[in-house]
């Protein structure tokens, strides 16, 4: 099925179970994404052998170019599965570990010397734990991800830090 909410629950079961759940969504998630771009040039495909062989009959053309339309709704369909399966990927398993470091640094006091300010443009302990943090959670995610989904999954958490 589609990824979803319910498909995704990596922190429930054994680390087997739990590995194999992470590697299903995963999958799922990638595959909704190559399910759309195939429905999307199938499209095209059709669109260009029905010009080139019903051009001469512009009522068979009108109908074929109406059956082919119901394309783009299944391309819609698995786009907006892929754009839930992104936010459940970042709200299940990103978000929950980033919050706490944000959570620290807005929690901190920002009034500082120059000597502290200096120190920090060298060496900010906070950045080093958002680098960290971002490592261990979203760079793992870039091998077992299509490009564009670990670019928007990454962008959504990038998103999130600055919220």
């Amino acid at each position: 099925g589609y990824p979803n909410s319910h498909s995704y629950s990596w922190q429930q079961g054994t680390e087997e179970q739990v590995q194999d759940q992470k590697e299903g969504f995963l999958t799922a998630t990638n595959n909704a994404f190559a399910t759309a771009e195939n429905v999307l040039k199938l499209k095209k495909s059709f669109e260009v052998k029905c010009e080139k062989g019903y051009g001469g009959d512009s009522a068979t053309l009108a109908k074929m170019r109406s059956c082919i339309a119901g394309f783009s709704d299944v391309h819609s369909d698995f786009k907006d599965a892929l754009r839930k399966a992104e936010q459940n990927l970042c709200k299940a398993a990103i978000f929950p570990k980033l919050h706490p470091v944000v959570a620290e640094f807005a929690g901190s006091s920002h009034a500082i010397t120059e000597d502290q300010f200096y120190m920090l443009e060298v060496e900010d302990p906070w950045l080093q734990e958002i680098v960290k943090v971002v490592d261990e959670l979203i760079v793992p995610l870039k091998s077992h991800l299509k490009e564009p989904i670990y670019d928007s999954v990454l962008a959504m958490s990038i998103s999130e830090l600055s919220r």
